[in-house]
């Protein structure tokens, strides 16, 4: 006994200080190898400055919301201090201190105050503090995009001050792992999530939670022995660590080795209710902090070959953001007013219209759209990728990037050659998914398939084998997808590929246009949610519809996503494209002429193919479609409160509000009692004047047997704590802890019943 109760005041071990070391360095180090945040080696010092406080406070005598609310405040005084850089330099220090000492013996009469220079210093750097964060909210109440990272620096010393403090204040106080750690957690596996680097510190983070889990539990059963008065032996901690240690090793090892699953319809139906809004968010989010750095490409050779998968989710709210602008060699349009004036196109109207093709896809999942197998090449400048030798004519163009983000880069119909070095994406010799560029300006020839109406009806010749292999590829389908599809077709006489493409296009331009609709359940073919269910949708659902539905048919057809045209600047010759432009379309393969777009979404116009000479690229004006209002998110200001209340409900939120730990198991008895006395005043069970603490807990056990029929135990309960109370309160007999644990027992016992009749009281 006598040796558990010095175990028990030895609770700061070489093993919790292991602990705390991994948890003060896992965070910021990960921040600092992903280097997104300027000078991110200086938020090591935040990190260990936060895990001392932590470990002071945690093992100091204050409750809980004290201990946290001098926690907090030091950290956000600490904060402030390294975004701003307040503290004079040791130079500065050292100058003023000659200058005092020089002062008091006398070798001076300089009339300067004293630390005059280091006052100073904080003041300039306080008032330019102060108005880069003024500047900071003004810029971002206009949604402009702004370079000054000092909001980005408090931000984040702040937020791993928190995190680090937690996960130590809560080692040392509680030995509670989870709660300690847990928050942490999120912060480094956030890190690795959005920049793809410091997946070592994520494997390090779970190999410190489950040692932590394991010397935890033993804490809790050494504090469970010592209170029942058991004795153990010193060996049984060390074998538990041992055996905690061995088996985290082995579980972190496995998981090395197993293969990267994902339950994809899972992270679908979560993403489709969340991810519009969120992409706006991280859009405002990205203008707000401008200044930070690029996150840097771990594996470059892995993400050129990466083309993200593309799901059919709900509506993106579109933003006025400026993408990217580009010049071309097709003639200058006509002003909209010209051509209202001529009452019609012109044929040089028709021929400047063009998509910004970004990426092609082969798969359809049922959910969305993915790509198969493929190939990443590096081409030289200036060099084709491929021979081109259906009919064509040739397109130049120079784009600008200027907000667009992603390694892929944008081309009309099909692109040939680029005057930089770039890369392509192909799945085979002739199928080309997209291609890179690095350079944020960059000029590409495009080969644009000329052919007529009459030479695509004519086009009937049978596919290439990748053609047949890819694009004709379907999952198991409802059937009545196919059923409509070739109840359309019949209908309208079409026999050709070209006029059941027409035909099929046709069908969906009538259904209405909605960037507001639900996603489609879990489970649930995103096609025939479209066709048959909700019968609305966006440019996403009319073009998977038309891709699935050509395909149930034999027409070889591809999901193509990118941006539509955008609006001419007459002043810079150029198409300015927004973020609102995004669009997805149909490419039908014809053999002999390659991959011809089609518009199947009612608010563009469709590409007008003329009977006899020339292929048009472009579109005959159509009625003009309803659209129903957008989706508009919350505000910015309205994202960041909601972030503020969750982190102060997971992090700063302490597990006891009021109160210090007992002194003695005498002590914590009384608090127990006080705890009783205080529920029962709810219930308006208040004690009478004159009324002694064996009365008034006689009356009340009555009472609670009376109204609590439900749990039996409780008048026990209680007379067990006046019992208790009475010895401790009145008596100089020792309390055991075993008496003391039995009491709180109790109390736990109790809470929930008090609980239940405040709210049956509240009916």
């Amino acid at each position: 006994m006598t040796w558990s109760t010095e175990r028990r005041t030895q609770n700061l071990d070489w093993f919790l200080y292991l602990l705390v070391i991994g948890v003060v360095l896992v965070l910021p180090l990960a921040v600092q190898m992903s280097n997104w945040v300027p000078e991110a080696h200086r938020l090591l010092y935040a990190s260990c400055w936060a895990g001392l406080a932590g470990a002071l406070l945690g093992r100091s005598r204050l409750s809980g919301w004290l201990a946290w609310v001098i926690g907090l405040l030091v950290g956000l005084l600490y904060s402030l201090q390294f975004a701003g850089r307040l503290l004079p330099g040791l130079g500065l220090l050292l100058d003023d201190a000659s200058a005092v000492w020089a002062m008091l013996t006398g070798g001076s009469t300089s009339a300067r105050w004293p630390f005059a220079y280091s006052v100073g210093h904080m003041i300039a750097q306080g008032d330019a503090m102060i108005r880069h964060l003024a500047g900071w909210v003004n810029a971002i109440q206009q949604d402009s995009v702004t370079l000054n990272n000092t909001p980005l620096w408090l931000a984040v010393s702040l937020a791993i001050w928190l995190l680090t403090f937690n996960a130590v204040y809560e080692l040392f106080r509680s030995k509670r792992p989870f709660m300690a750690l847990i928050p942490l957690g999120v912060g480094v596996v956030a890190n690795v999530s959005f920049t793809d680097l410091g997946m070592v510190y994520v494997y390090l983070y779970l190999a410190i939670t489950l040692v932590a889990l394991a010397w935890a539990n033993m804490e809790r059963l050494e504090a469970f022995w010592v209170k029942t008065g058991l004795d153990f032996s010193p060996e049984l901690k060390r074998d538990v660590l041992i055996a905690g240690t061995g088996l985290t090793t082995l579980i972190v090892v496995v998981a090395l080795l197993m293969p990267y699953v994902t339950y994809k319809k899972a992270i679908y139906f979560f993403w489709n209710r969340v991810g519009p809004s969120l992409e706006q968010f991280y859009g405002r989010l990205d203008r707000a902090f401008a200044g930070r750095n690029p996150i840097p490409d771990p594996t470059p050779s892995a993400r050129a070959r990466s083309l993200p998968s593309h799901e059919v989710s709900g509506g993106l709210p579109p933003g006025d953001n400026i993408l990217f602008m580009v010049q071309t060699s097709d003639p200058v349009p006509l002003p909209e007013e010209l051509g209202m004036w001529m009452h019609g196109m012109t044929i040089e109207d028709m021929l400047v219209r063009r998509y910004w093709r970004q990426r092609a896809y082969d798969r359809y999942t049922g959910w969305g759209w993915d790509s198969d197998d493929r190939n990443s090449r590096n081409v030289e400048q200036g060099a084709p990728w491929a021979e081109i030798t259906y009919p064509h004519t040739v397109v130049t163009q120079t784009f600008s990037l200027l907000d667009a983000s992603g390694d892929l880069a944008f081309a009309v119909n099909e692109p040939v050659w680029v005057d930089a070095h770039y890369r392509v994406l192909m799945r085979s010799g002739d199928d080309l998914a997209a291609f890179g560029v690095n350079d944020k300006t960059y000029s590409v020839v495009s080969y644009v398939p000329s052919a007529t109406a009459t030479q695509l009806r004519e086009a009937e010749g049978a596919y290439p084998d990748w053609v047949q292999e890819r694009y004709l590829q379907l999952p198991q389908l409802p059937r009545r997808i196919h059923d409509l599809a070739a109840g359309i077709v019949e209908r309208e006489g079409a026999t050709t590929r070209y006029d059941q493409a027409r035909a099929i296009e046709t069908y969906i331009r009538e259904f209405d246009y909605d960037l507001e609709i639900e996603p489609p359940p879990p489970g649930k073919d995103v096609v025939d949610y479209f066709l048959f269910d909700v019968k609305r949708g966006y440019c996403d659902y009319s073009a998977t519809a038309m891709t699935v539905m050509l395909r149930s048919l034999g027409v070889a057809a591809r999901y193509v996503s990118g941006y539509g045209p955008g609006a001419f600047d007459f002043s810079r010759s150029a198409w300015v494209v927004r973020e609102l432009n995004a669009h997805a379309w149909v490419e039908v393969y014809f053999p002999g002429y390659g991959w011809i777009e089609f518009e199947p979404t009612p608010t563009q116009r469709i590409f007008y193919r003329a009977d006899t000479t020339w292929d048009y690229a472009s579109s005959a004006p159509q009625p003009e479609q309803r659209v129903r209002r957008e989706f508009r998110i919350p505000t910015f200001w309205l994202w960041v409160a909601g972030v503020l209340i969750v982190l102060a409900f997971v992090i700063i939120w302490p597990p006891r509000w009021f109160g210090h730990a007992p002194d003695s198991h005498r002590e914590a008895i009384w608090q127990v009692y006080e705890q009783l006395v205080r529920r029962a005043r709810w219930l308006e069970l208040t004690p009478s004047a004159g009324q002694t603490p064996r009365e008034y807990m006689a009356i009340l056990a009555r009472e609670i047997g009376e109204r609590a029929t439900f749990a039996e135990s409780a008048p026990r309960d209680i007379a067990l704590i006046s019992e208790s109370y009475q010895r401790a309160r009145y008596s100089d007999e020792p309390i055991t802890s075993y008496e003391s644990y039995n009491v709180q027992r109790a109390w736990r016992r109790l809470r929930p019943v008090f609980n239940r009749l405040l709210f049956m009281r509240s009916r």
